[in-house]
Order: structure tokens, then sequence, then C-alpha cells
């Protein structure tokens, strides 16, 4: 909840004591506003050597999707003026970048170029909440595996869409030895699409196998 951006400006100062990895450091969007920008500011002033990636999807998830300050609704659903992560950042003098999560080979190139880089940075991975998209469309894509070309227990590090990219909506049927989309927690984004290496995963309606 924001403590993680000063944590990071603490050890990148550990490397006259042989530290020598770079620090990185995850927020959210709404925790961004209410809790980061003081650390970001400190971290600046003293020189420290961290990138803080923000994950900006335009709600707060955590506590029932409410709008926040980079929406540009109230509260109380009336319109206001934005105040966008990047203007903030970038008015303080912190190298700011954006980049589409959703573009996995881009975006880690991205952060790793940003590491090397020297001083504290801001790497934003923007996309809308898969879960307000679907309500705003009435509708969310399905997702689902073609058993037929699923490699199984030998794919990547032992199923790989399940024990090494994590998500939830990625379950395994053990009856038949094969990964599979539990559609009830699938919100429908496809990114597992693109990173099973078997191409196996279907996203209907889309160019993403």
């Amino acid at each position: 909840m924001g403590a993680g951006p000063s944590i990071a400006g603490g050890l990148s100062k550990l490397g006259r004591f042989g530290l020598k990895r770079p620090a990185l450091t995850f927020v959210g969007d709404s925790t961004f506003y209410h809790a980061v920008i003081p650390s970001l500011i400190n971290g600046h002033y003293i020189s420290s050597d961290f990138l803080c990636i923000v994950l900006d999807n335009g709600v707060t998830a955590m506590t029932g999707r409410q709008p926040h300050p980079g929406t540009g609704i109230s509260a109380q659903g009336v319109p206001v003026n934005k105040v966008l992560i990047e203007d903030v950042v970038r008015g303080f003098g912190v190298k700011c970048e954006i980049a589409d999560p959703y573009e996995n080979s881009q975006a880690a190139e991205t952060i790793c170029r940003l590491l090397r880089e020297p001083g504290v940075k801001v790497l934003i991975l923007r996309q809308e909440c898969a879960l307000v998209a679907g309500r705003r469309n009435h509708q969310k894509k399905r997702v689902y595996v073609d058993q037929a070309l699923c490699r199984g227990e030998t794919c990547g590090c032992d199923r790989f869409c399940t024990s090494i990219w994590g998500c939830p909506g990625n379950i395994w049927d053990a009856a038949a030895g094969k990964a599979a989309i539990d559609e009830a927690v699938c919100a429908g984004c496809g990114v597992c699409a693109s990173l099973c290496p078997a191409e196996a995963i279907v996203v209907e309606g889309s160019d993403l196998q």
C-alpha cells in the first residue's frame, strides 16, 4: 500500500555494502495517488536508483472499482479534471514512460531497459480493468483451451499457464491431464493466449491464440 517505493529507494543505497541488484517496486494506480507521491519525490531528491511500476487499470479495483483522481470522475459520479500519473511524475523531474501490459514482449523489454538506467524511473502499465470493460460492453470474450494442442505436464516449467503465469482463470483439468479455463473467473483479457507456447489457448472473436 505505497511502502514499496520508499523501501526500494533505501535498497538502492546499499551498493556500497555489496548489493548490486536493481531495485524494482509495484504499486496500483489509486495507491499512487494516496501514498506513493512523497516517496517518489524523496527518492528523486536523494538520488535513489529504482524503477517504480504503476499498474494503472483506471479504477480502485481492490475495494470495489471506485474512481480515483486519474479517472476524471468524482466519487459522486460528477466529471472532474483528470490528474494524470505521468503529469504528476514528470512535474517533479522523474522520468516516466507508458506501456501496454498486454504487449508482453515490448513491456518486458521496456522494464529491462529502464532497470539499467540510473535514477528514479516510473513505468505506467496502462490497460482498462477487464471487469469494467466487460460490464460496459455487456459481455466478455470467451477464452478456452484447445486441449488437443495443450502440452499438459510437459509444458514450460511444469504446466506453464497454471504454475508460471498463475492467473486464477487458468486451471488444471486433472482428468484430462491438460490445462483449462475457469469461465466463471476468467475476465476475458486474453493475455494467456498470447503467452501460451503451444498456442492452445483460444480467444473467441480474436486473432489471439
